[in-house]
C-alpha cells in the first residue's frame, strides 16, 4: 500500500510539470485596452489562439493557463503576466477547456497587468506556456507608460 500511494503521487507531480508547446502551429493574436497608460494604471489583455487545423491540438500539461501575456520592457528584460498574477502561487492541475484546441476553435483569455513606474514603451505578445524558450508568440503590439 506504501508503494501504490508514493506511486499515485508521483504520478500526479509529474502531471503536473510546467506547460508543453503546442504540436501544430496556433495562430496567435492579442489585444489591449487601454494601450496608452501612467504608472500603476491597469491594463487589460485578452490573449487569442485559434486552431486553424483540422485535428485538436493539446496546448499542455494541464497547469494553470495555457497562454501568457509576455511583456517586454524597454531595457529588454521578459515579464510574465500570468506569473505575476499569481504573486508566487502555484497553479492549480486540474485539465480545463483551455488545456486544447478543438478545429476550429477560437481561445480566448484574459489577463490584467499593473503598469509599471518606470515609463517608455513596453511590448506585449500572446504566448504559448512550454517548457523551453521556443514557445510559438504572436505579433507584439506597443504599450506606453507615461
Amino acid at each position: 500500500m506504501k508503494y501504490g500511494i508514493g506511486f499515485l503521487l508521483l504520478i500526479g507531480l509529474a502531471s503536473c510539470g510546467d506547460a508543453v508547446g503546442p504540436e501544430t502551429p496556433l495562430e496567435l493574436r492579442i489585444e489591449a485596452f487601454p494601450r496608452t497608460v501612467t504608472p500603476g494604471d491597469s491594463v487589460t489583455f485578452i490573449a487569442f489562439a485559434y486552431n486553424p487545423t483540422n485535428g485538436t491540438i493539446e496546448l499542455d500539461s494541464g497547469c494553470g493557463r495555457s497562454l501568457d501575456v509576455s511583456v517586454k520592457t524597454p531595457d529588454g528584460n521578459r515579464i510574465s503576466v500570468y506569473e505575476e498574477m499569481l504573486g508566487g502561487g502555484i497553479p492549480t492541475c486540474p485539465h480545463m477547456w483551455y488545456h486544447e484546441a478543438d478545429p476550429g476553435e477560437l481561445i480566448e483569455l484574459e489577463f490584467s497587468w499593473g503598469a509599471p513606474s518606470k515609463v517608455g514603451k513596453y511590448k506585449a505578445a500572446t504566448v504559448t506556456r512550454c517548457r523551453d524558450d521556443s514557445c510559438p508568440e504572436s505579433k507584439a503590439i506597443a504599450i506606453t507608460v507615461r
